[in-house]
């Protein structure tokens, strides 16, 4: 708050570096223009809370870069942004769910039953993601299963053909056998 010498290089940097951070107090960084909204709108989609209050630069097309991005925005101060109309904050609210115009400065707030709508919607996201895990879990045991079978369809198969192989083996020798047999049955002229 109130730094001078705060600027959109250093906002970028916080953006590439911090991008976990959930609040961020910018007010009266006369130097901050709307590419430090866009570096906020790139590297910090976790943001809650932001003030932009007297900062002079900032303009609704920043602040639709934020609010394209960052989802979760549930607190914005826009006082003293010359170039944020109450038509343009009011189109930013119509584009979250969960806030509502603030009464005590130039911005929104979360609704007062945010708190339920976003646990709700949070418990939907936790659930459809443990759904997602099980079907993975019982994918892979039917997948298991499924090869357990195979091989054990490949080993009986394997000793179904050994056990044809032994036969064939048999079948040869008895041939051989046979053809030596009459070969010295022929030799020997005996009929």
């Amino acid at each position: 708050r109130k730094c001078a010498k705060v600027g959109d290089q250093g906002i970028k940097r916080l953006a590439r570096n911090c991008g976990d951070i959930r609040s961020l107090n910018v007010s009266f960084c006369h130097n901050l223009t709307d590419a430090a909204a866009v570096a906020i709108s790139k590297g910090c989609h976790s943001i809650q809370s932001i003030s932009f209050e007297g900062d002079a630069n900032i303009s609704e097309a920043g602040l639709c870069e934020i609010a394209k991005s960052c989802h979760g925005l549930s607190r914005l101060n826009v006082t003293g942004c010359e170039y944020v109309t109450r038509g343009g904050l009011l189109a930013l609210i119509d584009g979250f769910e969960y806030v509502e115009e603030s009464n005590s400065f130039f911005g929104f707030v979360p609704k007062i039953s945010a708190v339920e709508y976003i646990m709700t919607d949070q418990l939907k996201i936790i659930e459809i993601q443990a759904a997602k895990r099980i079907q993975k879990v019982m994918k892979s045991i039917f997948l298991r299963q499924r090869a357990g079978a195979i091989l054990l369809f490949y080993r009986k198969a394997e000793i179904k053909n050994a056990a044809a192989r032994k036969l064939q083996l048999i079948m040869k020798w008895f041939v051989l056998r046979c053809k030596e047999e009459r070969d010295f049955l022929a030799a020997s002229n005996i009929h």
